[in-house]
Parts: structure tokens; sequence; C-alpha cells
């Protein structure tokens, strides 16, 4: 009794953690549709209903991680960490699932981009490149082009941020992507204006005007700084009218920076001084390093040297940090060294192919030839077992016309003899027929021959064929050859047929293209080889 209780109590405890994960794995598939039509805050709101604690299944909690960093990267929230994410990407790799690998791959190089890991970025991003290139997944390919594009920028490798621009400008045109469009725009002008080709910069800082009313308003911070950027210098009042539109809705240091650079040329020094220290509340790195600069050459000038000091030392540690920072991240020998294992991996792929392709070549002309040995034993068996029926045929046919001779007297036993004699002719006309495709070949040589042909071009098959046809015409003949002497090749056995044919030494020589000694020690060498 105790037996079955316990046993009714695991099965209602299996189908109750069945129906569980069945029920979370539907509410993530539902969330990962959402994702896909963007709907990100309706995601988000089904993906915080769910206590990832309360998820013991490892689908369940690889696609619940993967969808939380995904819309919460989406919507700008903070991600605490992407130590979550590991575990969707050990699992995707396990299981293979690619779709869902290749965006997770993305959003871990992206988090460790916003960590200032631009190593690790690099190699995450490479690695989903390679499946959305393999998978032709166009969208996420934008996306990552994208990232590695601003990966590259930020380390300086404005040549490979320029090539990942171009390739992430022409798969936004292809899918008809605006937003991204712009976003892609504004990374190659950057690009290519700290490489100091303004003119390319200009080019598409200006394609960057016409578009960016289309997107929200809250999006368009960053497109307004880079559009004054244009106008700086050339209509100073327009790029100021940009900068400040762009301040109103994210105060970005870019933005306070180009400012303070039209009110310096402007020599309005004490506006300069105040955009350079909003500039300075929230550059990152990189930027930090140009408004320190700018500001202690401000107050170098005016003679403010304290100032000027505290501002030098400050600038030398963030360039010891950027330098720190360039020396623990290679990111451009992350990317060729990921390059260079990639080809290596082809490689060794199109090798393999390459040999499984040769053995079953090899493999497949093996059994051709085995197949074509096989046929020809039987052909030649069948050939041997219609020579020896025809033999018999004939034997009985002598000794029946022998009877026939000895016994004329019985009239009635003769017309029973011949009787039996006709229906042996016609057996071995059957047998004629039989062998008629065999002995085509032989016939054709053998009116060749007749014909004073020459044998120059003939192989081994030929002389077979040849003597094949002329057992059927002089089988006593052919026997004399195979049995008087001793294994004699089928080429003498030609010579010795011909003479039988009544040919002369001169047409023998002109047949088998040979000259008079060579006629003369075959004759020799035949003669050796008769043992009757």
């Amino acid at each position: 009794m105790k037996w079955v209780r316990l046993v009714i109590w695991v099965l209602i405890c299996t189908i109750t953690f069945s129906c569980g994960v069945n029920k979370q794995k539907e509410q993530l598939l539902s969330v990962e549709k959402l994702l896909q039509k963007k709907q990100n805050d309706s995601a988000l709101n089904v993906l915080e209903a769910i206590n990832p604690e309360s998820i013991d299944d490892q689908e369940c909690r690889a696609l619940y991680w993967l969808f939380k960093t995904q819309a919460d990267y989406r919507l700008y929230n903070p991600v605490k960490s992407d130590k979550p994410l590991d575990e969707s990407i050990r699992y995707f790799e396990k299981n293979h699932d690619e779709k869902r690998l290749v965006w997770a791959y993305y959003y871990k190089g992206s988090l460790c981009d916003d960590q200032n890991k631009g190593d690790e970025a690099i190699v995450y991003l490479k690695k989903a490149e390679k499946i959305a290139k393999e998978k032709n997944m166009d969208e996420v390919l934008h996306h990552i082009c994208q990232a590695i594009s601003v990966v590259n920028k930020k380390s300086g490798e404005f040549r490979f941020a320029i090539d990942y621009s171009l390739k992430a400008i022409n798969l936004a045109l292809k899918l008809n992507i605006k937003n991204n469009l712009l976003s892609d725009y504004m990374n190659i002008a950057g690009s290519y204006y700290a490489i100091g080709n303004e003119d390319s910069a200009d080019y598409y800082y200006n394609k960057l005007e016409p578009l960016v009313e289309s997107i929200p308003l809250e999006q368009r911070s960053k497109f307004y700084t880079n559009i004054g950027c244009t106008y700086v210098g050339k209509d100073n009042e327009k790029a100021k009218e940009y900068m400040y539109k762009a301040i109103e809705i994210d105060q970005l240091p870019n933005a306070y920076l180009e400012l303070s650079e039209i009110y310096k040329d402007e020599g309005n020094k004490k506006k300069a001084y105040e955009m350079l220290v909003k500039a300075l509340k929230d550059a990152e790195l990189r930027l930090k390093k140009s408004i320190l600069s700018s500001l202690y050459e401000m107050k170098y000038a005016d003679g403010e040297y304290q100032e000027a000091s505290n501002y030098s030392k400050w600038l030398v540690e963030v360039k010891d940090s950027l330098s720190k920072i360039r020396k623990e991240q290679d990111v451009r020998g992350a990317q060729e060294h990921f390059d260079h294992e990639t080809t290596i991996q082809e490689k060794n792929l199109r090798l393999t192919h390459l040999c499984w392709a040769i053995g079953g070549a090899v493999i497949l002309i093996i059994c051709l030839l085995l197949l074509m040995y096989q046929r020809r034993r039987r052909t030649q068996k069948n050939l041997q077992n219609i020579h020896m029926e025809i033999e018999g045929y004939q034997h009985k046919i002598l000794q029946l016309e022998q009877e026939n001779k000895n016994k004329k007297q019985q009239e009635k036993d003769n017309g029973e003899r011949e009787a039996e004699i006709r229906r042996l002719k016609e057996k071995i006309e059957e047998m004629q027929v039989l062998n008629a495709d065999i002995l085509h070949k032989g016939k054709r040589l053998y009116d060749h021959i007749l014909n004073n042909g020459s044998t120059v071009t003939w192989d081994k098959k030929d002389f077979q064929s040849f003597m094949e046809y002329y057992r059927m015409l002089d089988l006593t003949f052919v026997q004399h050859l195979e049995n008087d002497y001793d294994n004699l090749s089928i080429r003498y056995q030609f010579f010795e047929t011909l003479f039988h044919l009544g040919k002369t030494e001169e047409e023998v020589r002109k047949i088998m293209a040979i000259g008079q000694s060579t006629l003369r020690s075959t004759r020799t060498r035949i003669k050796e080889k008769c043992i009757r």
C-alpha cells in the first residue's frame, strides 16, 4: 500500500512539474514574439511577472535571461550583470540553437563594450557575425556590424570602423531601417572626421539632416549634435541652434564641447569655459582628454597657472588611464586573431570535404571496376558454355550421320535420326543467335583481315574477338591450337590462323606490320611450343 501511495505521489509531482515548465515556456515564447515585433515594453512586463529563481528548466532559464537582457538593452535600462547571459550562451552552444545564440553573442558583446572591455566585445561580436552571415540573418547582422564599428571607433581603429559602417549602411538600406541608418551615417562620419577626411565626413553628416525629423524626439539629441558639427566654422549660428536643440533633449558632452569651440572663436571666453565645465561632467575618457586639454590651454593663456596645473595633472591621469586600457585591450589584435582562426577552420573544413569527395570517388571507381570484371567473367563463362554445347551438338550430329550411313536399310530409324539432326542443327542456330552479340565484333574484324586489313591499331581484346568468331567457323583448328600447343598466346594463335586462311608470308607481314626476321622468329617460337 505504501508503494502505491509513493508511485501516485511521484506521478502527481511529475505532472505538476511538467505543467509548470510548459506554462513558463509558453510565456517565454510569447515574449520572443513581442520582441520580434519591437513591443519591448510589453515583453518586459511579461518577464517581470516571472520569478527567475522559480525556473528550474535549463532551456527556460536560457530563454529568460536572453529575452530579459534584450528587453532591458533596447529600453536603455541598466543591465546589472552579464553573467546570467553566459548561462544562455552555454545552453545555446550545447544545443546548437544558432537562431538564439547569435543574439546572445550580440548582446554579450554589446555589454562588454559598455564595460570598456573592447577586446572581449569584439570576439563575441565576430562570433555573432560568423553565424549571421552563414544563416543569412540580415537584421541581426546589421546590428552586429553597427556594434563592431562602434567598438573599433572607440578603440581608435577607424579604418575597421569605416569598413563595418559601410556594411551596416548597405544592410540598413536593404532592410529600409531609417532609425539605424541615421546611426550608421553618424558613425561613419565620425570615423572619417577622426582620420582627417572632412569631405567624406560632411557627405555623411549632410545625409542626417533630412532624416532626423522622422525619428522620435527623445532619440534626436546625438543626431542634432552631429548635424551642428557640419555648420561649425561655416554658419556658427546654425551650429549653435542645433547644439542647443540637442541639449534640450539630452545634455550630451559633445554638444557642450562644440559650443565651447564656437564661443571661443567668437571671443566669449567666459561662455566657452562654462560649456567646457558642463561637457566635463559626463564625458567618457577619450572625450574627457580633449576637454581637459582645452581647459588647460584656456587657463594657461589667461595666466591662471594654479588651475591650469590642476587640469594638467588631471589630464595626465586620464591619458594614463587611456594608455592602460589600450594595453589591456587589443581590439585590432583580437579581430585579426579571430579572422585568422576562422580562415584556418574554413580551410580545414574544405580540406575535409575534399578528402571525403576523393575517398568517395575512389570507392566508386573500385566498385565500377569490380562490376566490369564480374560482367566480363560472366560473359566469358557464358561463351565457354555456348561453345561446349555447340561442340556437343556437332559431335552428336557426326555420330548420327555415321549411324545413318551404316544403317541405311533402316529407313524408319533414318527418318528419326534426320529429325534429330534437324533439331540439333536448330539448337546450334539458336546458340549462334544467342552468341551473335558476342561474335559481332569478331565477324567485323574477320572481314577486315580477309580484305588484307592491318592489325596495327588492335589490342588484346580485338585478337580475342577475332579468334572467338573463327572458332565458330573452324572449331577443330582452334581446338588444335589450344590443345596441341603449350599455352599458345592469342597473338600466336592469330598468326597461325592467317596461314590456315591461306595468307602468304608477304600478306601476313603486312597484316601484322612485322618484318621478315620477326616472322621467322615467331614461327620458330610456335614450333617450340608444339607438344604433339
